[in-house]
């Protein structure tokens, strides 16, 4: 197993970083059991429990993941008596690096480590929001390519929705408008929301038909 303290990994190339475990996965297999399917990478990347599954469904969510590496080492704090294990080490489309953690994190050890590695310490923001989390859990069943936008629903809806609508409203003259089962609209929907075309407030209320959305 691979331990880590601040002072070792300022040294280390992320990018050479080996997962500790790992598992049998391919590109564009679909979702296994132990793991998360990103949509954004297109493959299935390990995760240890629901809440590792959350963390990596929000990064994936946001849309910035170039690269995901699970169980990357173990971080050794001695000056907090602390051992911290990563889930998961992610490039970004940005070029940086962060750490991935689904334990809360003392600021002050998110401060050293960041000013001594010039790595990122993370815990992705809504990790403990439960409507957020459910929210784009259920969104995230849109993420398959079974789930492809019409492209007669894509047009409509982003060509007609000059202000915010909700969800039953805008999927109703999207079928009158395209001819397509409400139910085609409404995955479409929901498939432009995990695409972050659209839009809506996920943080405050759970997902429903009346929840207003606007194009991003």
């Amino acid at each position: 197993e691979t331990v880590c303290c601040c002072d070792t990994l300022a040294s280390i190339d992320p990018a050479s970083m080996e997962p500790l475990d790992s598992i049998t996965a391919w590109r564009d297999s679909g979702p296994i059991s132990g793991a998360w399917w990103s949509s954004t990478l297109k493959c299935n990347v390990e995760v240890g429990n629901q809440r590792e599954r959350d963390a990596l469904m929000l990064e994936d969510f946001a849309g910035s993941l170039r690269r995901v590496t699970s169980r990357p080492m173990r971080l050794d704090f001695p000056s907090f008596s602390l051992e911290l294990k990563p889930s998961h080490l992610i490039e970004r489309t940005s070029g940086n690096w962060d750490l991935l953690v689904v334990e809360p994190i003392h600021p002050d050890m998110a401060g050293i480590f960041i000013r001594a590695t010039g790595l990122g310490l993370h815990s992705p923001a809504g990790l403990d929001s439960t409507h957020l989390v459910q929210n784009v859990r259920w969104l995230a069943g849109f993420r398959f390519s079974r789930f492809a936008v019409p492209a007669s629903v894509h047009e409509y809806v982003l060509g007609g929705l000059g202000s915010p609508r909700s969800i039953r409203a805008l999927c109703a003259r999207a079928a009158s408008s395209t001819g397509l089962p409400r139910e085609n609209t409404l995955a479409g929907v929901y498939r432009m929301l995990w695409d972050r075309q659209l839009v809506a407030d996920l943080e405050s209320r759970a997902l429903s038909d009346r929840t207003e959305v606007a194009r991003a």
